[in-house]
């Protein structure tokens, strides 16, 4: 039953089975084992690179297939969970993605960990639509702001923790270690969500959309395939490769416009001001997911970093992160989102910037702080505006939809940015000309959110109205 359901004055006002604080621990438990997982592995991928004996920029498929079949399946996910339950949904993606990183931790080489993987993104895509839409049906929509800037918050202080955990755990007992915390982390949010929240769903007689799905996922796939195998195929490959990119999405968006429970409902994205911000989010969401790529190799493959002290220098950044996400709630109700997204973007730009150009551990720190503070604002206003304006029933899908594109935009980079990171150290191990090369472009790309949300705002504001000018006349003062 959500706030406002039937049931009394008592019902209208209580949050959750055990109240807010309760319903915050567990959205906040339910997903801080995917955070968590992220960033650690990415601290752990040169060791686990020696022992299959790969090079680290050929184990981004380890990054790339877990992003993909989360892009993939987000908005199905938020789509089930409006249709199965909210509650529901999110207890077994938690429960799924412990089992999927036990697996991961068994994998006895790259094939079967990125097989794996795959499965740890699928069930990230039930668990974090479906918390993230029961979190937004619990709270008024009052609060509902205050309620995301903290669960982000916690989420990002995972990400502070992620990096340190992943470099103990790989320095001391070994990469597999990194996986296995998962399982009761998960266990805990499975426990928590069934404990707190309350069932909620989308509007009755929903039905998935698989032909959506199909395509979306295919579109995906060889977007993401065609790009990181442009440099090895021939020109027509790479050609038909771009070809069929565009007429599955051509296809997706044909089977969304006619499909009678739309996988992805087009009227969600044409809110104006709403739709600038996430975008402009998404956009500068490659810059971030560069650094995290380029840095772990910077620091471990170029400044020979123990996976331990690479794990420690990237709480500068993590923690930026765990500043900007409850700063961008309280900062979005005083000065809007466009504002607050500005601010973020800016940081988050040249912060990446300095981290190209710094060569001092004390510099370099400070621009991971700052990168961290411009990305965690940006992140969490995407999530916040998304829910703005939406009716209840639509969150997930609503929350589903912009996660995708982040999603999407963050496996592209880590593909573009393997690639940009090799060609720049002509093709040998991984060199400081390949790591500024990878940070510039990811900085680039995020001024252009900039610019992104300039267009957005100029779009939106009224034309003006064009007055003729009138002569004023002054009155001539004559002689006493």
């Amino acid at each position: 039953m959500s706030p406002g359901a039937p049931g009394g004055a008592g019902a209208a006002t209580r949050i959750g089975r055990r109240g807010a604080t309760w319903v915050l621990v567990a959205v906040s438990l339910a997903q801080l084992a995917t955070v968590i997982d992220y960033y650690a592995l990415t601290v752990a991928l040169p060791t686990i690179a020696d022992d299959f004996g790969v090079t680290t920029p050929d184990l981004h498929w380890v990054i790339t297939a877990y992003l993909l079949a989360f892009a993939a399946l987000l908005v199905v996910g938020g789509r089930l969970a409006d249709m199965v339950g909210r509650r529901r949904m999110a207890i077994a993606g938690a429960a799924a993605f412990g089992v999927a990183s036990g697996l991961c931790a068994l994998a006895p080489g790259p094939e079967l960990l990125v097989a794996f993987r795959v499965l740890q993104g699928a069930s990230a895509a039930l668990v974090v639509p479906a918390s993230m839409a029961a979190l937004a049906a619990a709270f008024p929509t009052a609060r509902r702001a205050a309620a995301i800037g903290v669960v982000m918050g916690v989420t990002s202080a995972g990400n502070a923790l992620g990096p340190f955990i992943g470099g103990a755990l790989t320095g001391s007992v070994g990469w597999r270690a990194v996986f296995l915390i998962n399982v009761p982390v998960c266990l805990a949010g499975a426990l928590a969500c069934r404990a707190a929240l309350d069932e909620s769903h989308g509007a009755p007689g929903q039905r998935l959309d698989l032909p959506g799905a199909l395509t979306l996922a295919g579109g995906l796939v060889a977007l993401t395939l065609t790009i990181d195998r442009v440099s090895e195929w021939p020109p027509w490959s790479a050609v038909a490769g771009a070809g069929v990119t565009v007429a599955l999405f051509a296809g997706f968006l044909h089977v969304e416009r006619r499909a009678p429970f739309p996988l992805v409902d087009l009227a969600l994205l044409r809110r104006k001001g709403v739709r600038t911000v996430v975008i402009a989010g998404c956009v500068d969401n490659f810059g971030w997911a560069v650094a995290i790529f380029g840095v772990t190799i910077y620091l471990q493959q170029v400044r020979g970093l123990s996976p331990l002290q690479s794990g420690t220098v990237f709480l500068a950044m993590s923690a930026g992160t765990a500043v900007g996400g409850p700063a961008a709630g309280l900062l979005v109700r005083r000065l809007g989102f466009r504002r607050v997204m500005a601010l973020g973007i800016a940081l988050s730009a040249s912060g990446l910037l300095a981290l190209a150009v710094v060569r001092g551990l004390g510099p370099f720190l400070v621009a991971l702080a700052v990168t961290g503070v411009g990305v965690g604002l940006t992140y969490s206003v995407a999530v916040i505006a998304t829910a703005h304006g939406v009716p209840e029933s639509d969150t997930g899908q609503a929350e589903g939809i912009t996660l995708t594109a982040m999603v999407i935009v963050a496996a592209l980079a880590v593909t573009v940015g393997g690639m940009v990171i090799e060609a720049a150290s002509g093709g040998g191990a991984p060199d400081q000309a390949g790591i500024d090369a990878a940070l510039l472009l990811g900085a680039g790309v995020a001024a252009a959110a900039l610019l992104v949300l300039l267009g957005g705002f100029l779009a939106s504001r009224p034309p003006h109205q064009v007055h003729r000018a009138t002569p004023r006349v002054f009155p001539i003062r004559r002689g006493p």
